[in-house]
Order: structure tokens, then C-alpha cells, then sequence
């Protein structure tokens, strides 16, 4: 595990802040992030800018090592019939997927102790003036039916 003043890809806190804030934060554009970046090196000629542009930025972000789950890949293609005649590009075209382990990026968040005082883990409805109010996946209908039937069939005597 990383010390908590190992910052790397970047140099310091402060490059990783700004990084999250223009990616994430802000969802700045490629091109203004190119702009920002050109403003800032004629601001201060003797200093690189920490990212030189979007490019940089976004090469920063993807070398951003999280909770220790590799990126894994697969490849798809369409294998349904084709038209006769104008096949559209999409049908014949190979598609690569890239993913994290989904069951080890939740061991990685349940493990966490930033999200131990602010993590639901079980379904629930929540009802405000006899209306019911939907504030994040938990209180949805859908996880709320798939652990109902969860527990209907964990509770039937087998037959």
C-alpha cells in the first residue's frame, strides 16, 4: 500500500488536485485545457506547466494506479446476420473493452475506511410526505425487488 505522501504519476498533492479538478470537478474540455496549459507556461516561462496538455493530462489520469485493480481487456464483434448490401461499419468491426474486477473493486471500496461512515449496504425506501424519494442506487427499486426475491427465496422451505 501507498504512503500517504506517495502522490505518483504525480509529483505532489497539489498536481493531483488539480488534475481532479479539471477532469472531474470542472469536466474541462480538451481545448481548454490546452488553452489553460499555454496561459500557464507564458505565466511562468522558467517552469514547465504540470501538464503540457490534455493529452499529458488525460495519460496522467489513466497511469493513476486505483485501489491496486488491474485494467483488464476483451474484444468483441457483432456476430449476427449481416445485410445483403450496405453493411453498416459498426457490424464487421472489432470492439476492445477495457475493465476493472468489478467484485475486487467493491472489496476495495467496502474495505476503505473514507466510505465506512457513508456506505448503504443493504436495499431500502425511503419516503418523505408519503412520496417515495430515490437518492442513490440503494433506494431504487430494482435493488430493493432483487433483495425482496433474495430473501422470499432464501426463507422458502424446500419443497
Amino acid at each position: 500500500m501507498a504512503d500517504n505522501d506517495d502522490w505518483y504519476p504525480y509529483d505532489n498533492q497539489a498536481e493531483f488536485e488539480l488534475a481532479n479538478f479539471l477532469y472531474q470537478e470542472e469536466q474541462m474540455s480538451a481545448g481548454k485545457i490546452n488553452k489553460l496549459s499555454q496561459i500557464l507556461a507564458a505565466m511562468y516561462p522558467d517552469n514547465l506547466p504540470t501538464f503540457s496538455d490534455y493529452k499529458d493530462l488525460y495519460n496522467t489520469i489513466d497511469a493513476t494506479e486505483v485501489g491496486e485493480v488491474a485494467w483488464e481487456s476483451f474484444t468483441v464483434t457483432y456476430n449476427g446476420a449481416l445485410p445483403e448490401a450496405d453493411v453498416p461499419s459498426w457490424m464487421t468491426a472489432e470492439y476492445e473493452v477495457w475493465h476493472r474486477n468489478v467484485l475486487q473493486v467493491c472489496k476495495n471500496q467496502i474495505g476503505n475506511p473514507d466510505f465506512s461512515s457513508g456506505q448503504d449496504y443493504a436495499a431500502k425506501q425511503v419516503f418523505k410526505g408519503g412520496k417515495q424519494q430515490y437518492c442513490d442506487v440503494m433506494s431504487g427499486d430494482f435493488t430493493w425487488e432483487q433483495s425482496v426475491g433474495f430473501f422470499f427465496l432464501c426463507n422458502t422451505p424446500s419443497l
